[in-house]
């Protein structure tokens, strides 16, 4: 599809964390269904591609995954025995893959799941507000050079270069 095409534009090695995601009102052996299934992948197997590609283009990039529909389809709530059952297989088939080390656990201790569970249908601001903090958190600690200060002059030489860029996007090697 077009976000695995374009990813490479988007997925930055500095000053990024990235969200995976995945509903976890679904089997996630099931296949993919609507505008994926012409990818024949389930919804594992997508996530630890886009893990993947992420870890390629950017290995040091926290990575956080947050499962949504956790209470289940709207009308059919999923009980939470089923629901720990589910997010454990999940968690299970992230380990011992290049991309494992940058997954975020929910525990700062390191013992803790990897899968913030919500459901916006059903849970209140106060789950928002943990995940929000929790990537605060991360920004924190694994993104030292956010929101460092630069000097003047690098900004406007950036600026030059930008307005540079516009009128001639190339230049040779003798002229840089």
């Amino acid at each position: 599809h077009m976000y695995h095409k374009m990813s490479r534009l988007f997925v930055t090695p500095e000053l990024s964390i990235y969200v995976g995601t995945l509903n976890l009102s679904l089997e996630p052996e099931d296949l993919l269904f609507d505008e994926d299934a012409e990818r024949p992948l389930n919804q594992i197997q997508d996530l630890q591609g886009w893990l993947t590609t992420i870890h390629s283009l950017a290995p040091e990039a926290p990575i956080l995954i947050v499962g949504t529909h956790s209470k289940g389809q709207a009308g059919d709530k999923m009980p939470e025995a089923a629901l720990g059952e589910r997010v454990d297989r999940i968690e299970a088939s992230l380990n011992d893959h290049p991309f494992s080390a940058q997954l975020v656990q929910i525990d700062a201790t390191g013992a803790g799941q990897l899968i913030t569970c919500v459901d916006n249908m059903v849970d209140g601001d106060d789950v928002f507000e943990a995940l929000r903090l929790r990537l605060l958190s991360v920004q924190d600690t694994k993104l030292q050079e956010f929101g460092k200060s630069y000097p003047l002059t690098w900004l406007e030489a950036l600026e030059k270069l930008e307005d540079q860029a516009k009128e001639k996007p190339r230049i040779s090697l003798a002229e840089a």
